[in-house]
């Protein structure tokens, strides 16, 4: 029996909020809603996919920042409640697309939690980040942006008398946090520079981080540009604010890792050695202190 509601408005079974987290029962269950009462889907390899930009996400979920949005999708991820997957993987074209593993015990009666007569359900704190300035008005009574007209209302029903224990869940903010210094400490040692740990340092580092690239992208582009650009004029945009913002970043990761299977060829004088180009494929290894991560 499948804890997933099909019925309109959204209504919110308070056994996978528990289970799951309040945040990632709300967007499981629009998941649900775009793949089983929508025509939004796609079929791809035996499962039905929907594809939603954060910013489309966000439309759905005024009350949360992108950041909540981004953490709740990653927090279904990592429990195997969804799948995401880039089903066109061009240079120009990463799309995500979301699927859901109906066959997770956590949306089934095999993954019941046992109950606890003097536990409540509550919802854990810290989870959802503070709405951008300006994106609603402050007043409690403000009526709240109308959805897209293909956009179910939303409308969450926790009973009171529910009892059971949140399933625990990774501090996704914090991984982020903690990679991103990581890719940062790499590129002030590959390239010499002196970049602090600050918001404006890490924030397009995290940002990459949230989307899906693994660590180990960042790195490579960091040593891609770093022996494209070094001792040349383009060396000063060897940081975190050129290599790894939106419109730069997929063009950059697809050329270092053309450069990194050919053998990661010197560049002299802002030109790759292309005697060098035609080296067997080498597989690129993420420095030491980054494996794991």
């Amino acid at each position: 029996m499948s804890l997933l509601l099909k019925v309109k408005p959204l209504v919110i079974s308070p056994e996978l909020a528990c289970r799951i987290g309040l945040n990632e029962a709300i967007v499981l269950q629009q998941i649900c809603y775009w793949l089983e009462d929508t025509t939004a889907g796609v079929d791809h390899d035996g499962r039905r996919w929907v594809y939603n930009t954060i910013e489309d996400w966000n439309e759905q979920f005024p009350w949360w920042s992108s950041d909540t949005v981004k953490r709740a999708l990653t927090s279904l991820k990592k429990s195997g409640l969804i799948y995401v997957e880039q089903l066109k993987k061009t240079q120009h074209d990463r799309t995500n697309y979301y699927a859901i593993n109906h066959a997770n015990p956590l949306l089934t009666d095999e993954g019941k939690l046992p109950s606890s007569k003097s536990a409540n359900c509550t919802v854990r704190r810290g989870q959802a980040a503070p709405i951008e300035e300006g994106k609603l008005t402050s007043s409690m009574g403000a009526n709240c942006p109308r959805l897209t007209e293909n956009t179910t209302e939303i409308t969450t029903e926790i009973t009171t008398g529910a009892s059971c224990q949140v399933a625990a869940q990774p501090d996704r903010d914090v991984e982020l946090t903690d990679h991103a210094k990581k890719v940062l400490a790499h590129l002030n040692q590959t390239t010499g520079a002196k970049f602090q740990v600050c918001k404006s340092s890490l924030e397009n580092i995290r940002a990459r981080l949230a989307e899906g690239y693994e660590l180990g992208e960042l790195v490579l582009v960091v040593d891609y540009k770093n022996a494209h650009w070094q001792n040349t004029e383009q060396a000063q945009y060897l940081r975190p604010a050129t290599l790894f913002i939106p419109k730069n970043f997929p063009g950059y990761l697809q050329s270092a890792t053309k450069w990194d299977k050919s053998g990661r060829p010197p560049c002299v004088n802002g030109k790759w050695q292309r005697d060098v180009m035609q080296m067997p494929s080498a597989n690129y290894e993420i420095p030491d202190g980054f494996r794991g991560a």
